[in-house]
Protein backbone atom coordinates (compact mmCIF):
# COMPACT_ATOMS: atom_id res chain seq x y z
CA UNK A 1 0.00 0.00 0.00
CA UNK A 2 1.35 3.59 -1.02
CA UNK A 3 1.90 6.00 1.96
CA UNK A 4 -1.03 8.28 0.06
CA UNK A 5 -3.36 4.92 1.03
CA UNK A 6 -2.10 4.66 4.10
CA UNK A 7 -2.98 8.63 4.95
CA UNK A 8 -6.30 8.13 3.54
CA UNK A 9 -7.66 5.17 5.30
CA UNK A 10 -6.54 6.71 8.41
CA UNK A 11 -8.23 9.69 8.05
CA UNK A 12 -11.56 7.65 7.30
CA UNK A 13 -11.36 5.57 10.23
CA UNK A 14 -10.81 8.84 12.17
CA UNK A 15 -14.20 10.50 10.88
CA UNK A 16 -16.33 7.27 10.38
CA UNK A 17 -16.23 6.31 13.43
CA UNK A 18 -17.08 6.95 17.51
CA UNK A 19 -20.00 8.48 18.80
CA UNK A 20 -20.48 11.36 16.23
CA UNK A 21 -19.96 8.75 13.38
CA UNK A 22 -22.44 5.85 13.77
CA UNK A 23 -25.71 5.33 15.18
CA UNK A 24 -25.99 5.86 18.88
CA UNK A 25 -28.24 4.33 21.17
CA UNK A 26 -29.47 4.16 24.79
CA UNK A 27 -30.19 1.18 27.11
CA UNK A 28 -33.54 0.45 28.24
CA UNK A 29 -34.06 2.79 30.82
CA UNK A 30 -36.42 4.97 32.76
CA UNK A 31 -37.34 8.72 32.82
CA UNK A 32 -36.12 9.78 36.50
CA UNK A 33 -37.06 13.74 36.02
CA UNK A 34 -38.57 16.04 33.31
CA UNK A 35 -37.07 19.94 33.17
CA UNK A 36 -39.11 21.77 30.10
CA UNK A 37 -37.38 24.95 28.99
CA UNK A 38 -38.65 27.49 27.01
CA UNK A 39 -36.59 26.40 24.12
CA UNK A 40 -36.42 22.62 24.73
CA UNK A 41 -37.89 19.92 26.69
CA UNK A 42 -35.16 18.11 28.77
CA UNK A 43 -35.64 14.85 30.99
CA UNK A 44 -33.50 12.80 33.34
CA UNK A 45 -32.37 9.01 32.93
CA UNK A 46 -31.04 6.34 35.45
CA UNK A 47 -28.87 5.64 31.55
CA UNK A 48 -25.96 8.11 31.93
CA UNK A 49 -23.63 8.47 28.92
CA UNK A 50 -20.50 10.43 30.40
CA UNK A 51 -18.65 10.55 26.81
CA UNK A 52 -21.46 12.46 25.34
CA UNK A 53 -22.13 15.29 28.25
CA UNK A 54 -19.74 18.23 29.37
CA UNK A 55 -21.70 18.10 32.77
CA UNK A 56 -25.14 15.76 33.43
CA UNK A 57 -24.13 12.73 31.63
CA UNK A 58 -27.80 11.96 32.45
CA UNK A 59 -29.85 14.68 30.84
CA UNK A 60 -31.28 14.33 27.66
CA UNK A 61 -33.37 16.86 25.30
CA UNK A 62 -36.17 17.04 22.65
CA UNK A 63 -35.29 20.50 20.81
CA UNK A 64 -38.17 22.34 19.79
CA UNK A 65 -37.67 22.00 16.23
CA UNK A 66 -37.87 18.80 15.45
CA UNK A 67 -40.80 17.76 13.44
CA UNK A 68 -42.61 15.64 15.77
CA UNK A 69 -42.08 18.00 18.97
CA UNK A 70 -45.11 17.49 20.67
CA UNK A 71 -46.09 14.42 20.03
CA UNK A 72 -42.04 13.36 21.21
CA UNK A 73 -42.95 15.36 24.85
CA UNK A 74 -46.44 13.83 25.09
CA UNK A 75 -44.85 10.42 25.46
CA UNK A 76 -41.94 10.39 27.23
CA UNK A 77 -44.84 12.50 29.76
CA UNK A 78 -46.45 9.54 29.40
CA UNK A 79 -43.37 7.27 29.82
CA UNK A 80 -42.56 9.14 32.84
CA UNK A 81 -45.92 8.67 33.97
CA UNK A 82 -46.50 5.22 33.72
CA UNK A 83 -42.83 4.06 34.65
CA UNK A 84 -42.37 2.72 31.47
CA UNK A 85 -38.52 1.88 29.90
CA UNK A 86 -37.60 4.21 27.15
CA UNK A 87 -34.82 3.30 24.72
CA UNK A 88 -33.15 6.65 22.86
CA UNK A 89 -31.64 7.49 19.96
CA UNK A 90 -28.50 9.77 20.97
CA UNK A 91 -27.11 12.73 18.41
CA UNK A 92 -24.50 13.82 20.21
CA UNK A 93 -23.21 17.67 19.92
CA UNK A 94 -19.95 18.45 18.37
CA UNK A 95 -18.72 20.30 20.54
CA UNK A 96 -19.95 18.49 23.51
CA UNK A 97 -22.74 20.30 25.23
CA UNK A 98 -24.68 19.68 28.62
CA UNK A 99 -27.65 17.67 27.65
CA UNK A 100 -27.47 14.68 24.80
CA UNK A 101 -29.94 15.03 22.24
CA UNK A 102 -32.30 12.79 21.23
CA UNK A 103 -34.15 12.66 18.02
CA UNK A 104 -36.00 9.27 18.74
CA UNK A 105 -36.99 6.83 20.93
CA UNK A 106 -38.79 3.57 21.83
CA UNK A 107 -41.18 2.84 24.38
CA UNK A 108 -42.24 0.00 25.88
Amino acid sequence: MTKIGLYVGLLISLYSGGAFGEDVWSEWTTVTKLYPTKNEFMFYTEYANPGLSACSENRFSLVSGNTDYNIQVSVVIAAFMAGKEILLHLTPNDPISCEIPVDRFEIR
